[in-house]
């Protein structure tokens, strides 16, 4: 199940607008005896009519593409995405609310705002933040997609 709010969120809104949805065991490390790596789990699986997506939610108090996005989660990502195959696609969703969530209102009558990228072209524009060690990457905001290119169901909702 979702752990942060950011995921709670995306998962709610999948489940209201009809975009088929799975929760991934996010904690588990899977060995990947092909590439004989460890690759983190991602949080979501999510399908389309032609495509599975493979989702990590990211989520920020800006919209400015800044997230916690490792190499590791570019790589796992991406081999994950090949073992699934040709219609499988791997995306780095970004859930943005303004504020903070209050709990004690409905989650929907909330500000927020959901993009997303490819991480095969977050990848290739990615560059390292500044501090944190050089450990984190992000992409400009305008590289961001919304989130109904991908599930046309959020637009019709």
């Amino acid at each position: 199940m979702p752990v942060s709010h950011h995921e709670y969120l995306f998962y709610s809104l999948c489940l209201r607008f009809g975009v088929p949805v799975i929760s991934v065991r996010q904690d588990y490390k899977q060995d990947i005896k092909q590439t004989g790596q460890l690759v983190k789990n991602f949080d979501f699986i999510c399908h389309t009519k032609n495509k599975i997506y493979l989702i990590d939610v990211k989520g920020f108090s800006k919209l400015v593409g800044d997230s916690k996005v490792t190499i590791h989660d570019i790589n796992s990502l991406l081999t994950l995405e090949k073992i699934y195959g040709r219609n499988a696609k791997a995306l780095f969703v970004y859930v943005w609310v303004d504020g903070k969530v209050a709990v004690d209102k409905d989650i929907f009558t909330q500000k927020f705002r959901i993009k997303a990228i490819e991480v095969s072209k977050f990848k290739k524009i990615a560059r390292q933040q500044k501090g944190w060690k050089g450990w984190f990457y992000r992409c400009d905001k305008n590289k961001l997609k919304n989130i109904w290119e991908f599930f046309p169901q959020f637009k019709s909702g």
